[in-house]
């Protein structure tokens, strides 16, 4: 059987206190030391950034998709195309963009209830995510035990897709970078249930109890990283200092070629700012 291995922001600090030699177990780890390594191991994840070396989070998700919402409005049946709330601007068949927002139905399988203002309608086809999700990989519909699997569409794919109001199941999405959404091609036409993974930024690191939102594999580059930047607050020789950044760089390498050599080939890459 095998187990989870975790490290919380105090063992990684302390970790990389005594491998810089300034600190033992019997020692009290003081607030003033904690928050200065929590200080440089965020400005350690930023530093990556700045020089183009992300580190992302894989987190696999799934969600339950449906049939988009319909409504009757002046004798005609509408459904929806896009998530929005009501508002004169897409009322359908009379606002100036509602054509953006609604397809007019020449027939329904249920009786639709009447279009109002201020209400919330979805599409089925619009999957709302996190500000922190950066990409999406490796998406399918699970269907009676059998998995059939999505494209990953870029922009230009997405933006010549000619019947955006055709029902059916989805067989390709777009990540949405800006909107923080996923777009699927075709509107579900029925309930399906939908796996993806999600590309994320980890979140800056604090408090003393959490585990870092970072993969495990990453442990020993923070705490090789953290030791030779905590150095420079301490009377350390260079010789060992450099030995610690060289460590660091190595494990930063290791981890690097890893996610490159991990990922699935239907992805979209991650799109960082």
């Amino acid at each position: 059987m095998t187990t989870s291995f975790t490290m919380t922001f105090v063992q990684i600090v302390k970790k990389a206190l005594k491998r810089l030699g300034v600190w033992t177990d019997d020692e009290v780890l003081t607030a003033e030391m904690f928050n200065s390594a929590i200080d440089d191991l965020n400005l350690i994840l930023k530093g990556l950034r700045r020089y183009g070396k992300h580190l992302w989070l894989l987190n696999p998700t799934s969600t339950q998709i449906s049939s988009p919402d319909s409504v009757t409005h002046n004798d005609t049946t509408y459904y929806c195309l896009k998530n929005h709330t009501s508002e004169a601007v897409n009322e359908p068949g009379v606002g100036n963009r509602w054509e953006e927002f609604w397809y007019a139905s020449t027939a329904s399988d249920t009786a639709p209830s009447a279009w109002a203002l201020a209400t919330d309608y979805e599409s089925g086809g619009e999957i709302e995510l996190e500000n922190d999700v950066v990409g999406i990989e490796f998406a399918y519909i699970r269907e009676d035990d059998y998995d059939t699997e999505l494209a990953l569409m870029d922009r230009f794919e997405k933006d010549s897709m000619v019947n955006k109001w055709e029902l059916g199941k989805p067989d390709a999405l777009y990540f949405d970078r800006y909107g923080h959404k996923i777009v699927l091609r075709e509107l579900p036409d029925e309930t399906y249930q939908l796996f993806y993974t999600e590309v994320k930024k980890p979140a800056d690191f604090n408090g003393q109890g959490e585990i870092p939102d970072v993969p495990q594999e990453w442990y020993d580059f923070l705490i090789y990283a953290l030791a030779a930047k905590q150095a420079e607050e301490y009377e350390i020789d260079e010789a060992k200092i450099f030995r610690l950044y060289r460590l660091a760089k190595e494990q930063l390498s290791i981890n690097l070629r890893d996610q490159q050599e991990t990922k699935h080939d239907n992805r979209i890459e991650p799109a960082y700012c």
